[in-house]
């Protein structure tokens, strides 16, 4: 640890004003998407196995959040633990052999009320200190947990990985029940005919031998012309 880098951040989070709003965003499968999952009391990730009061990355342990609400989308809201693939047989995807298709996460971006929740600066290590929060403008805070009450949910994404350009993204105006079911059930509905069409494109390899599969300019001419005449 170094101590004089940790020292320095707490001084500087001295005279910050305690921020009324923070950020956090996570990712889970579509699958698993419901409200109950989605008011779930939030706590940290993995702790270190050789210390549990820090995070793999050796700074500490919490809930972390961030002024930076832009930050949050677009580092935490991608891949993650939602991310799933089909494996399919070995194909040239655009000059890059592949054997699977990635599928979408869905990353939940919240908005955390600060009021009444104990949050502190995050003791962080030396070496992590060129990437303070991403490299991006603004704080990053911790808490040891945040319950339900401090926080909203305020958009759903689905994507594969940051800046996807089949990104789709539901902004939740309120918290209710409603409001969140009905986010929930438009993501699970596009996560369904993403599935099926990758599902389809895997089978359209299988019918493919290796040579043809090698060639991306054939698959891509093929599979067009696949989707055309099945209108899919």
């Amino acid at each position: 640890m170094n101590w004089e880098f940790q020292a320095a951040t707490s001084q500087n989070f001295e005279g910050k004003k305690r921020p009324e709003k923070l950020f956090r965003s996570f990712t889970i499968k579509p699958q698993d998407l419901t409200v109950q999952r989605l008011r779930e009391t939030l706590r940290p990730g993995g702790a270190d196995p050789n210390d549990p009061t820090k995070v793999r990355d050796g700074n500490e342990l919490g809930v972390y959040m961030s002024t930076n609400a832009s930050m949050v989308e677009t580092a935490y809201a991608t891949g993650g633990e939602g991310i799933s693939h089909i494996q399919v047989p070995t194909y040239n995807n655009e000059g890059v052999v592949e054997n699977r298709i990635t599928l979408p996460s869905c990353g939940v971006i919240v908005e955390v009320t600060t009021e009444g929740l104990d949050i502190r600066a995050p003791k962080i290590t030396g070496a992590l200190q060129g990437v303070y929060n991403n490299g991006f403008q603004g704080d990053e805070w911790i808490a040891d947990e945040i319950s339900p009450e401090f926080y909203k949910v305020k958009k759903l994404i689905l994507s594969r990985w940051a800046n996807d350009t089949e990104e789709f993204s539901i902004v939740i105006e309120d918290a209710s029940e409603t409001s969140l079911q009905v986010a929930i059930d438009r993501i699970k509905i596009e996560f369904e005919k993403r599935l099926r069409e990758a599902e389809k494109f895997k089978v359209f390899l299988e019918s493919l031998n290796e040579t043809q599969r090698r060639n991306f300019f054939f698959v891509s001419r093929e599979w067009e012309k696949q989707k055309t005449t099945t209108g899919s």
